[in-house]
């Protein structure tokens, strides 16, 4: 045998076989993984976009329902109160206030009503206006006005003139 050592170069080199059929397969699994993770990524961020919508309405229903407990409650509170203002005790305070009275009983009530616009006539004719009896209404006006009075306008508060 050869004790030779000899560095061989290959002036020709062999073309490398190519599996062209490998290569396609490669290529076909390299798409189908891409199409696979791009499908999972986009089912992930459905997934999270319907969870935060979730999240967001069941906090909406939370605000909602403490807002409809605060409202009864205070409903149940002003129901109390109507009650309470309108018992007999709360109403005859307000009649003393108002200064109110009783009707005689059986009897006629005579209301007036007075208007603030005009000032009020005495017997003497010192508020009077215009010349003589001719400014004055007539007796059936004035017996109009006196059955069938219109109310007065001005609303008065308790406890003020």
């Amino acid at each position: 045998m050869n004790d030779r050592r000899v560095l061989y170069v290959d002036l020709y080199p062999r073309r490398l076989e190519v599996r062209r059929a490998a290569t396609r397969l490669d290529a076909r699994l390299l798409a189908l993984s891409m199409a696979l993770l791009l499908l999972t990524a986009t089912a992930g961020l459905l997934y999270l976009s319907q969870a935060s919508t979730v999240a967001q309405l069941r906090y909406w229903l939370a605000d909602n329902e403490h807002q409809q407990a605060t409202l009864l409650e205070e409903i149940a509170r002003l129901r109390g109160q109507v009650a309470a203002s309108q018992s007999l005790a709360s109403l005859e305070r307000r009649v003393e206030e108002l200064g109110l009275v009783d009707a005689p009983p059986g009897g006629p009530v005579v209301v007036y009503y007075v208007s603030t616009a005009e000032p009020a006539a005495s017997e003497d004719g010192g508020t009077r206006r215009g010349p003589g009896p001719a400014a004055s209404p007539s007796l059936l006006a004035r017996l109009r006005a006196l059955l069938a009075p219109e109310p007065a306008h001005q609303v008065s508060r308790a406890g003020s003139p």
